[in-house]
């Protein structure tokens, strides 16, 4: 239903990139991943501005497992409003998948600074430190998530830390 809205809404007025992302936003959540990027690349061709374009680019990006592409437009997101710490908190998920932990442990913790009282951030920094076996690191980090309600990080603390 929202996607025949959007498509009312553009063959109104086709220079509306916000009318694209919406689009887009809409088609990523039923699964048309290609065509939701067809979609972010009109808005951003219409506004090279506004970073949630690149953001939400990224996001479907990164949910087709293209993490590389994902990077990149968070990069540019960043460019564009570099105190955004879920754009850094999805960098790092990202480059957490390719095993680039120590970069992305750089990102969690700018997400941190930027926002220190979602304990998402402190349980994805966590798990890279695990895999760099930085065990007592990442149960400072896994005791700092749960104070701030991840549901998972009682679960890996337990695993990971005596």
């Amino acid at each position: 239903m929202a996607i025949d809205d959007f498509n009312s809404a553009i063959s109104v007025d086709p220079t509306v990139a916000n009318y694209y992302c919406n689009r887009a936003m809409a088609k990523d959540e039923v699964g048309k991943y290609s065509y939701a990027l067809l979609d972010y690349d009109k808005a951003i061709e219409l506004d090279t501005t506004d970073e949630s374009f690149y953001y939400n680019r990224g996001n479907t990006k990164y949910n087709i497992e293209d993490y590389i592409s994902a990077i990149t437009d968070y990069n540019l997101a960043i460019k564009i409003n570099a105190t955004n710490q879920d754009q850094y908190n999805n960098r790092g998920l990202a480059k957490y998948q390719l095993k680039d932990y120590g970069n992305a442990i750089d990102d969690f913790t700018k997400s941190i600074e930027l926002d220190n009282s979602d304990g998402d951030f402190f349980y994805n920094r966590a798990l890279c430190k695990i895999e760099m076996k930085e065990l007592t690191g990442a149960c400072e980090d896994l005791e700092k998530a749960k104070s701030l309600g991840n549901k998972d990080a009682k679960s890996m603390a337990k695993k990971n830390c005596k």
